[in-house]
């Protein structure tokens, strides 16, 4: 019974790290990268290889801007609307079927555009960058609130080699010095929380070569 039971368990340690070692690879279709759309409106296609990954339970989240979370299980197009004039970006990530941004460099895809004029582009993508993915809820209640998952992406820069993240939730300050998703219990509490994450060099400078790469986010826990 014993040496089943470790077999068991080794072939599901076995599954799950083939599983994870997948290399998903996303294109954006239908939104060449600068372009200037004339409606305040834009509709994206994707592809991503290998094809299997919807029945594998994985996502596709797309973000505008940073926020305005999307999430597909299938290929259906991604339409956005209503923002302002300007720079913005539209940002495609492959996620686990927990919702973690898978962290390989071809599973993520960001194309900037501009509504009516164009100048700058939204993010410099050969800068150091950070994508905070998670969390976007503004409301977490229940059992959903007793571990939240703050999920990053950072490109451009290598955390633990001259870089880190350094995040603020309530006051309390953090540093990581790897690109993991983190699971928190630190917010349980009944009542707002206030979460600020920070991309900086090692000895503790902002990197404030992109918009993004400081954040705050605000949300609420219930319970229920």
């Amino acid at each position: 019974m014993r040496y089943r039971l470790l077999t068991v368990g080794f072939l599901t340690f076995l599954l799950s790290s083939c599983s994870s070692s997948v290399d998903y690879h996303i294109e954006i279709l239908g939104l060449p990268e600068g372009q200037i759309v004339e409606k305040d409106s834009v509709t994206v296609s994707f592809v991503v290889t290998p094809e299997d990954w919807s029945e594998r339970g994985y996502e596709v989240h797309f973000l505008l801007d940073g926020e305005r979370l999307k999430i597909r299980k299938s290929t259906a197009p991604v339409s956005y609307r209503g923002f302002e004039e300007g720079a913005h970006a539209i940002i495609a990530l492959v996620c686990d079927p927990e919702g973690v941004s898978l962290k390989t460099p071809s599973s993520i895809v960001i194309r900037n555009f501009f509504y009516r004029t164009g100048s700058e582009p939204y993010f410099k993508k050969d800068r150091p960058l950070l994508i905070l993915h998670q969390p976007q809820e503004r409301v977490f209640r229940g059992q959903e609130a007793m571990k939240i998952l703050i999920d990053f992406r950072v490109l451009n820069a290598e955390l633990g080699e001259g870089y880190r993240l350094h995040y603020i939730l309530d006051g309390r300050d953090y540093y990581v010095e790897e690109e993991r998703a983190i699971w928190t219990e630190e917010a349980r509490r009944i009542g707002s929380h206030e979460l600020t994450v920070i991309l900086e060099t090692a000895m503790g400078n902002p990197v404030m070569d992109n918009p993004l790469n400081r954040i705050t986010r605000k949300f609420m826990v219930r319970e229920r």
